[in-house]
């Protein structure tokens, strides 16, 4: 027997779907849901209409999220991601341990030893484009690799000084020279080879993170933080001996200026003036690094963790977890980027490559959850009600 329910349209909480068309159905990832949202194009050109006209009322639930995930059966060289990027010319490039890909966002163009002789080593570890459009490709072994604008590949001599270690991160400094960050959290610079050693911060394991404000590179040893000036390490959050004096998880660029520090299970900004705004305590917790953390164009931050997903802290100060429980393909974050569009590119440790974006659709829940039957029908009427039916 089927039981009909009417909604007022006005209080619908609906957003348009984004997905894409395929035989006829539009579908979608939705991290809000078990399972799959399906619409038939009729019902999405009306519910985008509902929204182009201001008939549907914007909601004011927690935000929804989509994602779509890419492994090796989809082109990927492997599902263990080490780093991702967006070049200039809009191609997602994508390093594993099983070599470079390049995405359009369709097809994946694999480089490797075989293919690409200037790329010594396929087990590539960081990836980092230069002002003029140069991809750069760091591996697990030392060995460095240019690939220009014309995607002409060339290998880097990057010298005995660097002593074949990982190279995690690869940045410019103020005056645009280029510095390589290995596994040990030692920087090198490529002109000449001159190393410098951070120093060591709270943790009594090798936690290294980068982040590259304008002008200025910082690095994360052992959850303590330097800054690179003027070819010279200067600890931050430190005493006078340059002992530190917090458990730093994370450190990224502000949009507004400043950065942001994730240290002991609190977020704070800490402005050009050396002023700071206290965000209060985070829910990743206080023990643990962030694996990757930064601010998004539309003012987000984001942070993604080794075991607990990635975590969203909105403009407000909600905070969203995005894990494999509600629909994230991996608890285990790699690396992150933010393409031009706001999609975010993660990737996973061994789940293969994420893009997570904001979702368009929330998912209409009754107070009875329809009595466990499926919804089967539902048609609009001129009185502005919904009506559906369920089985």
């Amino acid at each position: 027997m089927r039981a009909f329910r009417a909604i007022l349209l006005p209080d619908l909480l609906l957003r348009v779907l984004v997905g894409k068309l395929y035989r006829g159905i539009m579908f979608q990832w939705n991290l809000n849901v078990r399972g799959i949202v399906l619409l038939a194009p009729a019902l999405a050109m009306w519910l985008a209409a509902g929204l182009a006209s201001g008939a549907v009322a914007e909601s004011s639930l927690p935000l929804s999220y989509i994602s779509r995930t890419w492994r090796t059966d989809d082109g990927l060289p492997q599902d263990a991601v080490t780093s991702v990027v967006q070049t200039k010319d809009g191609y997602i490039w994508v390093g594993t341990y099983s070599g470079l890909a390049r995405f359009d966002g369709v097809h994946f163009q694999v480089f490797n030893g075989g293919n690409t002789p200037a790329l010594r080593s396929g087990r590539v570890t960081s990836l980092f484009e230069d002002p003029a459009g140069t991809l750069w490709i760091g591996s697990e072994i030392g060995e460095m690799t240019a690939c220009d604008p014309g995607r002409h590949f060339r290998a880097i001599n990057v010298g005995p000084a660097l002593g074949r270690r990982k190279i995690i991160a690869i940045a410019l400094d103020e005056t645009r020279d280029m510095w390589l960050v290995d596994a040990e959290g030692t920087l090198m610079r490529l002109k000449d080879g001159l190393r410098l050693t951070p120093k060591p911060g709270r943790s009594s394991t090798m936690t290294i993170a980068a982040a590259f404000p304008p002008g200025k590179i910082w690095v994360l040893r052992f959850a303590g933080a330097s800054t690179l000036e003027q070819g010279r390490l200067v600890p931050q959050f430190a005493n006078e001996a340059g002992e530190s004096l917090n458990y730093v998880q994370g450190i990224c660029s502000c949009r507004q200026g400043g950065i942001w520090v994730a240290s002991d299970g609190s977020l704070r900004r800490v402005k050009p003036n050396q002023t700071t705004n206290a965000y209060g305590f985070m829910p990743w917790g206080d023990l643990k690094p962030l694996i990757a953390l930064l601010e998004t164009s539309a003012g987000m931050l984001v942070a993604g963790t080794e075991d607990r997903g990635l975590f969203i802290v909105q403009p407000g100060g909600g905070v969203l977890n995005l894990c494999r429980s509600n629909g994230l393909s991996s608890d285990w974050i790699s690396c992150l980027c933010e393409d031009r569009e706001g999609n975010l590119w993660l990737g996973t440790g061994g789940n293969g490559l994420v893009m997570v974006r904001r979702g368009n659709v929330t998912t209409l829940d009754a107070p009875d959850h329809w009595q466990g039957r499926p919804v089967l029908s539902l048609t609009s009427g001129r009185n502005g009600m919904l009506s559906l039916s369920s089985g």
